[in-house]
């Protein structure tokens, strides 16, 4: 935060958790929840996900 200052949306699912705690901070009118938002954190899970499935086949 101190590097490149405060976030215009902060992408979250849409858990009432997430929301009960942005209104705690003062944060909730930047909270972005929609179907695609998060696409780039899971996209970037994906090769490591692809290396767990196959390892499970190994017994």
């Amino acid at each position: 935060m101190k590097r490149y200052g405060n976030s215009e949306v902060v992408v979250t699912d849409r858990l009432r958790s997430y929301k009960a705690a942005m209104k705690v901070i003062g944060n909730d009118e930047k909270q972005g929840v929609g179907r695609w938002f998060n696409n780039r954190a899971e996209n970037s899970h994906q090769p490591l996900r692809r290396r767990e499935r196959a390892m499970l086949r190994f017994r």
